[in-house]
């Protein structure tokens, strides 16, 4: 997101299951522009993804902003299919301009994509299924 906002913590969940948790404690959570979060298969249909982001306020010009911290909560319902790879990206976007309260700036959007499954994706997959099962 950047700007005034600080990301302090991110929670991730795939159908109420934990799958990607990080505090910020060098400031590489924040310099970070995109974190791979799972990559693995799923049964097709309906699942939910939930975000929990802490936002830490950082500014020098302003001194409100400053510690202010800002959670965000976000779900996403998507459609896994079968013989496709579902990809979705979870942007942290700052919505707000000027005239809107900082505590109410922070969003979440999602893009999702849709790519055919390739043979040499399915046998990497396999070779991968095979290796956790060991």
């Amino acid at each position: 997101m950047g700007g005034p906002f600080k990301l302090e913590s991110v929670a991730y969940y795939l159908d109420g299951a934990p799958i990607f948790g990080k505090i910020d404690i060098d400031g590489d959570l924040d310099k970070r522009k995109q974190i791979e979060i799972y990559n693995g298969s799923l049964a097709p249909g309906n699942h939910l993804v939930s975000v929990y982001m802490v936002y830490r306020g950082q500014s020098g010009l302003f001194n409100y902003v400053e510690g202010v911290k800002v959670k965000l909560k976000s779900n996403y319902t998507f459609r896994a299919e079968e013989g496709k790879i579902t990809q979705i990206e979870v942007i942290g976007y700052d919505k707000g301009g000027v005239t809107s309260r900082f505590e109410e700036r922070p969003a979440v959007k999602y893009k999702t994509d849709l790519v055919d499954l390739t043979e040499k994706d399915a046998e990497a997959m396999q070779r991968e299924q095979a290796t956790e099962q060991k």
